[in-house]
């Protein structure tokens, strides 16, 4: 930016800039603010990864305690029962757990139908 003046500066914070170099910008002024910003990227970047991780875990979350509602109430089952009965489905197909947890869902949904 050639203006140093803080409304640029301000539309600069709340826009989510990494930096803010003023003109004139030297090699000295530039080398340290690009390791800066390619820092604070891959530290944007783990935290996407975070994000969608922790939603994937909730949306797992969700189907299997969907999924145990269901065996609970089809089978008369405890809910730690129908948990273990979710997950040694799980292990013997060795299949992920919020798959089996989705058969079971999508299994209540034909099963509704008919």
């Amino acid at each position: 930016s050639g203006n140093s003046g803080h409304p640029s500066l301000e539309e600069a914070l709340d826009d989510h800039v990494m930096a803010y170099l003023t003109d004139p910008v030297s090699a000295d002024d530039l080398k340290p603010t690009v390791h800066v910003v390619m820092k604070r990227f891959a530290q944007f970047q783990e935290l996407r990864k975070e994000n969608q991780d922790l939603r994937e875990a909730l949306e797992t979350r969700k189907k299997v305690e969907r999924a145990k509602g269901i065996l609970m109430s089809r089978h008369d089952l405890s809910e730690e029962d129908a948990y273990l009965r979710l997950r040694d489905i799980a292990t013997s197909r060795r299949i992920k757990l919020s798959e089996v947890a989705s058969v079971v869902i999508e299994s209540e949904g034909t099963s509704e139908k008919k």
